[in-house]
């Protein structure tokens, strides 16, 4: 279980419904509340309304660029910590994931072991809220 001592807001980022939902319900399991977006439009609004704590992103959102959407959202709220999600890692992402100070990067499908031990880094090492 993958828990701190406050209920966190976690923004899931993925154009594949099926993904949203399974990694927004591992992160309500874990205790945390969990909002969805599937574009750069969704995340931006749901930013300005809401304190997000972080992000799960996946690298290719439609035609857009998960790395970009994050760089967006920053813009908005100063800090974002990040987790990536890829169906196909390469070097190149895994670069511009680190230097984006991810907490992870994921293949999928996902490992939810995982995604588990990159979430338990980011809630360990952030101060959030």
């Amino acid at each position: 279980m993958v828990t701190s001592a406050k209920r966190l807001h976690g923004l899931v980022i993925d154009d594949d419904p099926g993904i949203r939902s399974a990694v927004g319900n591992f992160l309500s399991s874990c205790g945390h509340k969990a909002s969805w977006a599937e574009c750069r439009a969704e995340a931006l609004s749901i930013v300005r309304l809401e304190i997000v704590h972080f992000c799960i992103v996946d690298v290719h959102v439609r035609e857009d660029n998960g790395m970009a959407i994050i760089d967006n959202l920053r813009r908005e709220t100063q800090r974002m910590p990040v987790i990536f999600m890829s169906g196909g890692l390469t070097a190149e992402i895994l670069g511009s994931a680190q230097q984006r100070g991810a907490y992870g990067c994921i293949a999928k499908p996902l490992d939810l072991g995982e995604l588990r031990a990159s979430l338990a880094l980011l809630i360990g090492t952030e101060s959030l809220g």
